[in-house]
């Protein structure tokens, strides 16, 4: 059945940049957090790929340039970093929550769950690429499903003013890449999401923020 939310949430937000903390975080202040968390993910092999002279960048214009410098890139993140602090503790205010922050190394996706062990929920930031509308997206097994995620994807239909769609896990990612999702619920205990890459999969294919439920219970393999 998992947490009741009513009860208050431990919330984390993971992010490795701004923009995409304060799509994370707009979702999540609807949430009733007791603890609103932070962590924000210096993708490291990022910066590696820029030190390779060879390496060009493709814009969406089709033309290519240089990688951009790597020190330009860590002061941009210290600024990314800053403001998401800062807007967390003010989100934590608002909420009468506990907040805290921290900032580590390595992949978005695999240090967010790290970080998430001792949290109920966790929350992927992605800067939606339709800023427009959006749908609230239930992502679940229909035989198992998890009562605080209904609940929560329901308030936040409210919310937000947005209709609600539900999807099997077997549909598959397929589907979820023809919805315009304003935020995507997910239980951690299906099996082909705790499958090595299954997150990402979902996140690559939703565009949107993410908001994981059970991930201390479903992920304890990640390392």
């Amino acid at each position: 059945m998992g947490r009741d939310p009513q009860r208050g949430l431990r919330v984390l937000i993971g992010a490795s940049s701004f923009a995409d903390s304060a799509a994370a975080l707009r979702i999540v202040a609807a949430l009733p957090a007791v603890t609103l968390g932070g962590v924000f993910v210096d993708q490291t092999h990022l910066i590696a790929t820029c030190r390779i002279s060879t390496q060009q960048v493709v814009l969406p214009s089709g033309a290519k340039m240089g990688p951009p410098d790597p020190s330009r890139l860590r002061t941009m993140a210290n600024a990314d970093a800053r403001a998401f602090q800062t807007a967390l503790e003010n989100a934590a205010k608002l909420a009468r929550a506990e907040s805290v922050f921290a900032r580590q190394e390595g992949d978005l996706v695999a240090t967010s769950l790290r970080e998430a062990r001792e949290w109920d929920v966790l929350a992927i930031g992605y800067d939606p690429v339709n800023r427009i509308g959006g749908k609230v997206v239930l992502l679940q097994d229909p035989d198992r499903m998890r009562e605080d995620l209904a609940s929560t994807a329901t308030a936040l239909c409210h919310r937000f003013t947005a209709d609600r769609v539900s999807l099997s896990l077997n549909d598959g990612l397929s589907a979820l890449t023809r919805v315009n999702a304003l935020v995507v619920l997910l239980d951690a205990r299906a099996a082909w999401i705790k499958a090595q890459g299954g997150l990402e999969r979902v996140i690559e294919a939703s565009r949107c923020p993410v908001i994981v439920f059970g991930a201390s219970e479903g992920f304890e393999e990640v390392s």
